[in-house]
Parts: structure tokens; C-alpha cells; sequence
């Protein structure tokens, strides 16, 4: 399944279980279809074990492959209260479930316990848990309703060296070394025309390309536009093409613009591409990109660059070594997602006055990660 994909499979998922599930009648039903429609699974009970007996119990889920122990509540149910056991204990959800985990050979153990109650998922990762009773990791949140922006975040059901369940993700190795590769031409590039007040214009470059890496790959641009379009032109001319795609990207008026491959980019308001930079010659020394970087959809990659990164006199960091979520930009992760999960062709109003609210979120920003 392709992200497009999945974000209607849990769109569509949401909807159908909002509001209501039993623990008696449902469990299986949720589960099962949860992983064969929006995970892909074909055979989700080959992997998925229901009402499994251990030590005299009966665990409402298992998945072996990936290490996981589900406890399920019905609809309703407050997860972090303590509810009266056949053995008279108070215990909580995850607490029930910590009692079943024991129960496990210490090889067998789960990696993780879900506690469900049908509209939100806790996720608590039980690595390095040592002093068992006394083991309270904290838990990861994702709610049913916004599925469609978290369900990566369950991919872990699937795939055992999936283990990105917080919302901060770092930036995809092949488009950090893209980006790097792209800011180290650019400041030879510079240098060489002897311009030496560049690094406003540098970041705004490598932010706005991240843009459009993250924007290809989230499907507001088309496959491949964004390189397609690039590569249309000879080296000498890219600097034009560029500083013209800029400019189409703030622009809702499209009447004069005469090429098609620039009318057919989305309009970008809010000021992300409001700016005009300065863009050095481009010449042999920037990098070839003929397809766009693989970048996780779903959460905001910004550059974290430092005064002394982007300075032509420092030593060049990695900007592998450099890329961060900062919790300023938050609100703009979860708008900007929205954004892109959103069915372009239905409501354009709606679609642009929340590209807005991104792109001034976004710029306000911004101002955090540009040197001081």
C-alpha cells in the first residue's frame, strides 16, 4: 500500500469504529481488520493470536512476530483507572497487562504492551524494563480519530525494527545527505562568485527544498514533479528555473504564466515562498538528482543548521549529525500534516487557508534554527 493508500484505509477505519466497541464482541473484528486495511496484511490471523492462554489466563491479543501484548477494553473505559480483578486487586489496564507479561519466559517477553479501548491506543515499550513492579514506562498516545496522521506510528505492529512510535522522527538518511550535498555546492558556488553574505538566502534555499522533497513525497506535488521539472533544464539555466518555481509557488494568480509545468504546481500562500533569494551560478558542482529522497510522510523534517554549520569558514558538519524536530514547531507538524492527508480536490477553500496557517507557522519558526 502506498501512503495514499493507507491514510483513506485509516480514515475509513476511524470512522467505522468512532464511538462504540465491546471487548467481548469486537476485539478480534478491530484488530484483524485494522491490520489487513490499513497495514495490508492479507492473513492478519496468521500473525495476530486472540484470547491465548498463559499460566492460567487468557490475554485478549498477542502478535508473536513483533513482540506484542494487547490488553483490550470496551468503549468508554478510562485507561488509567484501577478496576477490580477475580482476585480482588485494583489494577489499571497496563497494570493487568504487566501481570500477563511476567508470565512470559524472559526471552518470550513482549516488547511492547497496547492497552485499546477501541479510541485510543497506549503504547508502553517495555524495553530494559528491569524492576518489573515498579515499571512505569510512559506511555505513547495515538487516538483513533487521528488515525489517518499517526498510523505510522503503528507500524510497528508489522515490522519488528519499526520502533518510531513517538511523533518526533528524524529526517530520512538519503535526504539528509541530499540536502547536505545540495548546501555544500551551493556555498562553493557562492564562494567562487565571491558573494560572502549569503546565509539568510542559504537556509531559506534549504528549507524551501526541504518543502518540496517533504511535499513530493506527501503527494501535494505530483510524482516526481519537483525533480522532473529541475531536470528539464541544462545546468546554466537551473538557477533561473528555480528562482522562477519559487515565485509560481506564492503565486494564486496563474492568467500570465505561459509554461505548463510551472502552472501545474500547486499554490503555496502564507509566505514560505514569499522572499526572493539570492541564488548563486549553478555549475558542475551540484549534485544530479534524478528522482526525489524517500522522506518518512507524516511529520515535518526541518534542518537544524548552526551559525557555525552554515559558516563558509568552519569546518562542514554532516547535516545528518544536525537535523531535529524542535518542539516549537509542534503545531505546525500537526497542521501541515492535516494538510497533507487532505483530499485536494474536494474543498479548495479549506486546502488554502490551511497551507496558510502552515506556511505562517512554519515562517514564524523558522526564526528559531537561523543564526543568531
Amino acid at each position: 500500500m502506498n501512503d495514499k493508500e493507507q491514510i483513506k484505509a485509516a480514515k475509513k477505519f476511524s470512522a467505522n469504529w468512532n464511538r462504540r466497541g465491546d471487548e467481548r464482541s469486537d476485539t478480534q473484528n478491530f484488530w484483524t481488520t485494522l491490520l489487513n486495511e490499513v497495514f495490508g496484511l492479507n492473513k492478519p490471523f496468521e500473525i495476530i493470536k486472540f484470547e491465548h492462554r498463559l499460566a492460567g489466563h487468557f490475554i485478549d491479543a498477542i502478535i508473536p512476530s513483533t513482540k506484542i501484548l494487547i490488553e483490550q477494553k470496551s468503549y468508554g473505559i478510562d485507561l488509567t483507572k484501577k478496576y477490580l480483578q477475580s482476585d480482588g486487586a485494583l489494577l489499571t489496564p497496563f497494570e493487568q497487562a504487566r501481570r500477563y507479561y511476567c508470565e512470559f519466559n524472559y526471552t518470550e517477553r513482549p516488547r511492547w504492551i497496547i492497552t485499546c479501548n477501541f479510541q485510543e491506543f497506549w503504547i508502553y515499550d517495555m524495553h530494559n524494563a528491569e524492576d518489573i513492579d515498579n515499571f512505569y514506562p510512559e506511555p505513547q498516545i495515538i487516538k483513533l480519530e487521528k488515525l489517518n496522521y499517526d498510523y505510522k506510528r503503528l507500524n510497528f505492529l508489522v515490522d519488528p525494527d519499526d520502533d518510531n512510535v513517538k511523533p518526533e522522527v528524524q529526517i530520512s538518511k538519503a535526504a539528509a545527505i541530499l540536502i547536505e550535498k545540495i548546501r555544500n555546492a551551493f556555498i562553493d558556488n557562492y564562494e567562487e562568485n565571491k558573494q560572502t553574505d549569503y546565509n539568510d538566502s542559504l537556509i531559506k534555499i534549504c528549507i524551501r527544498l526541504v518543502f518540496c522533497f517533504y511535499a513530493g513525497d506527501s503527494h501535494i506535488f505530483s510524482d516526481n514533479q519537483f525533480f522532473n521539472y529541475i531536470n528539464r533544464f541544462p545546468i546554466k539555466n537551473r538557477n533561473e528555473a528555480i528562482q522562477n518555481l519559487f515565485s509560481v509557488l506564492n503565486l494564486r494568480d496563474r492568467s500570465n504564466i505561459t509554461d505548463d509545468n510551472l502552472k501545474n504546481f500547486p499554490y503555496v500562500n502564507g509566505g514560505l515562498f514569499e522572499d526572493k533569494v539570492t541564488l548563486p551560478a549553478f555549475n558542475k558542482n551540484m549534485p544530479r538528482c534524478s528522482t526525489k529522497p524517500k522522506i518518512l510522510t507524516g511529520t515535518l523534517f526541518t534542518l537544524q543548521f548552526s551559525a557555525q554549520c552554515l559558516s563558509p569558514f568552519s569546518a562542514r558538519k554532516t547535516v545528518a549529525q544536525a537535523v531535529c524536530i524542535t518542539p516549537a514547531l509542534k503545531i505546525f507538524i500537526k497542521s501541515l500534516t492535516r494538510f497533507f492527508s487532505m483530499n485536494f480536490t474536494n474543498d479548495l477553500n479549506r486546502r488554502n487557508a490551511l497551507i496558510s496557517k502552515t506556511a505562517l507557522i512554519f515562517s514564524a519558526n523558522c526564526k528559531m534554527i537561523l543564526p543568531r
